[in-house]
């Protein structure tokens, strides 16, 4: 997340998508103290993948010892030094200037600028991926929290400023409140009715390959470990096709026969679960990926509708079953 480092503070300023500066405290990001200031004096803002900065003021902008035209946007680089109201009044420099993104910040803890900090990606595993605690997620424009070592896992909306602990330390959320996802891709989004998954399997069950076919792509997966709990899943869902359920019924299973199918404990599961959310949301820009694998009241279930399954290149089952 970009930031401007405060000259006589030395503290961080980190940047909001479109961020404000001046003297009404209760309408601007950043505060200016002092009547020299004015109420709105000036916005940085992420712009056509760029920083700029435009004056609002009476006083004006220095930018690098230079006054800028007021009301005209200008791109600033990493190393300006920006003065608001006098070249020499309430000193920033830009110290970084990567795009917006959301992030963690240490909670009661002073912020500077060597204050490690965690950017979010859409799916984030916390502490590591290693040793994950919990995860934290961007869904349909919101953050979310699922801790993994509880057998009945329940994502809990994060609201702004929100708190979360894990590792012994607690950690509080910042939006950098861009108007548009910020965190999906660019580009047309797909939904999970969209998409055919084809899992093959070897012949002694130890590897399952995925890919999946997308209205304009079909992207590989690969072998991964999280796609026998995705394939077991589906397995269950064709099983109850067939013995004629409807699709709103299709697939619930406890999550104890998983398990016991799998042979795997629940935090594992939780893993695994998470591993394959991330990998369909990072490789295809969906709308809905949170659905790849559903749960409610405690089961889950596979939340595709059309794959099919193979083994030793020999069809095992497909939705929708073949006339």
């Amino acid at each position: 997340m970009a930031f401007l480092l405060d000259l006589n503070t030395q503290n961080p300023c980190f940047l909001y998508a479109h961020h404000v500066f001046g003297r009404l405290d209760d309408k601007v990001d950043t505060l200016l103290a002092g009547p020299q200031f004015s109420r709105h004096h000036a916005t940085i803002l992420w712009q056509q993948n760029c920083w700029k900065i435009r004056d609002f003021s009476q006083n004006g902008i220095w930018l690098n010892g230079s006054k800028i035209q007021p009301m005209t946007p200008h791109p600033l680089s990493t190393g300006d030094k920006i003065a608001f109201a006098s070249p020499n009044d309430e000193l920033f420099l830009v110290a970084d200037l990567s795009a917006p993104c959301d992030l963690l910040l240490p909670h009661n803890e002073k912020i500077t600028s060597t204050t490690k900090v965690i950017n979010l990606n859409q799916y984030n595993f916390l502490p590591d991926a290693e040793h994950p605690e919990l995860i934290v997620f961007f869904d349909n424009q919101q953050w979310f929290v699922e801790v993994l070592n509880r057998q009945k896992v329940q994502a809990v909306k994060l609201n702004e400023n929100a708190l979360i602990e894990f590792s012994g330390q607690s950690w509080q959320l910042k939006r950098c409140h861009h108007t548009q996802a910020t965190i999906q891709l660019a580009g047309p989004q797909h939904r999970l009715s969209q998409l055919i998954f084809m899992f093959d399997l070897s012949l002694d069950e130890e590897q399952t390959h995925l890919s999946v076919e997308a209205p304009d792509e079909t992207i590989d997966f690969c072998i991964r470990s999280h796609h026998d709990l995705t394939v077991n899943l589906a397995r269950y869902k064709a099983a109850d096709a067939l013995k004629g359920l409807d699709s709103e019924h299709q697939g619930w299973r406890d999550p104890q026969t998983l398990l016991k199918d799998l042979g795997i404990d629940y935090e594992h599961s939780n893993i695994q679960v998470f591993r394959a959310r991330k990998q369909l949301a990072e490789s295809l820009n969906i709308c809905d990926a949170q659905g790849f694998i559903e749960r409610h009241r405690g089961k889950m279930r596979f939340g595709g509708s059309q794959f099919k399954i193979s083994k030793g290149q020999q069809i095992e089952c497909e939705l929708p079953h073949p006339e």
